[in-house]
């Protein structure tokens, strides 16, 4: 058999197992944590007169093996307030979708991860690094 035909074996092969390239690599889209062109925004977006907020992402988890773990924040502490009552338990949030994940007690699942619970509800946060008034992030503030 010459090499052409053994090439076009292969490829007749992936065609029939169906090996397509998805969506997202056909766009040739970054790859998770990787910024795209464009992303920042550029120094003059802001309004004027309007000060720079310095308040937490949407989705933060202090839990490392998350993808939402971010060891920065995490360090810099933030603060959750959840229906109203600042909580210390939390350890995973989402304000754009509100709710929280928490702690249920000193309850250990079998690996020695506390047990969580995820709950419904407003969420605000904040830098605790930021004094007595730190702006703060909320659904209300996000959109």
């Amino acid at each position: 058999m010459g090499d052409e035909q053994k090439g076009d074996e292969q490829k007749g092969d992936e065609k029939k197992r169906g090996e397509k390239k998805s969506a997202a690599q056909k766009r040739g889209e970054q790859k998770r944590g990787e910024k795209a062109e464009g992303d920042e925004k550029a120094e003059g977006d802001e309004k004027p007169g309007e000060p720079k907020r310095d308040v937490p992402p949407d989705h933060v988890s202090i839990d490392p093996t998350s993808r939402f773990y971010n060891a920065d924040l995490v360090e810099r502490g933030v603060g959750i307030r959840f229906r109203g009552t600042v909580r210390k338990n939390v350890h995973e949030y989402c304000i754009s979708e509100g709710w929280v994940k928490m702690a249920v007690g000193k309850t250990v699942d079998r690996l020695g991860r506390p047990l969580m619970v995820k709950t419904k509800g407003p969420v605000e946060a904040w830098f605790e690094d930021l004094g007595e008034d730190p702006p703060v992030a909320s659904q209300d503030t996000n959109s």
